[in-house]
């Protein structure tokens, strides 16, 4: 669509809206809540401020803002930021493995599919589409950290260390060459921390098996 032909729309979209000023209002209220939300917005916002579904429904008739996952809606100008997408999808999910030393920027290859890491029991439509591990419930919290992703969004993934646990226990799902040139790279990092990394292993109760494959003692 070009500029003369995208202002002559919202033009027309905005006298649509203005025949319900009720519309309007909550037009208004739509944007401020995106704006807020660096582009983002979810049925749970709208619901908390009391706003009728009915006019997200509406306004992506319109054009003006765009469904891209159940329950979540962006701005017709935001750029989708896929991991904040299902940040805001699953919350329950943490980044992790190759995806979170991905996010971390440990390692510069996407992988070609997103690795996520939940509790055990814990299932949800869609989860089909993504690399899935599950754990135990005491072991959730262990080196999990919120970090500001490529595009500026916050999302939760597991730390460095705790990801380098992950991969070695995960690793016959992997490529073992590759597992052990990122255990390598970690071991010549200027940034390691193997007495967090031991602490977690410990946690874990997997401690010996770390300290093995990687040939700590």
């Amino acid at each position: 669509m070009d500029t003369n032909n995208e202002n002559t729309y919202f033009v027309s979209v905005k006298k649509k809206l203005k025949k319900n000023s009720r519309l309007f209002s909550n037009r208004e209220k739509i944007f401020y809540l995106l704006n807020r939300n660096k582009g983002y917005l979810t049925t749970k916002e709208i619901s908390q401020n009391r706003i009728a579904r009915d006019y997200l429904r509406w306004l992506v008739d319109y054009g003006e803002i765009k469904n891209v996952e159940r329950g979540i809606y962006i701005g017709r100008k935001t750029v989708e930021d896929v991991y904040y997408t299902y940040h805001l999808r699953f919350p329950k999910i943490v980044y992790s493995h190759l995806t979170s030393l991905y996010l971390q920027n440990f390692i510069s290859k996407e992988p070609e599919q997103i690795q996520m890491t939940c509790v055990n029991n814990v299932y949800a439509d869609g989860f089909s589409k993504f690399d899935m591990f599950y754990i135990k419930k005491d072991w959730y919290n262990i080196g999990l950290k919120e970090i500001e992703d490529k595009m500026g969004y916050t999302i939760k993934v597991y730390n460095i260390e705790r990801t380098i646990i992950d991969i070695i226990r995960s690793y016959k799902r992997f490529d073992i060459k590759y597992v052990k040139r990122i255990v390598n790279k970690y071991l010549n990092s200027e940034n390691k921390n193997i007495d967090l990394l031991l602490t977690y292993a410990e946690q874990m109760n997997i401690y010996d098996d770390i300290v093995k494959f990687m040939n700590l003692k």
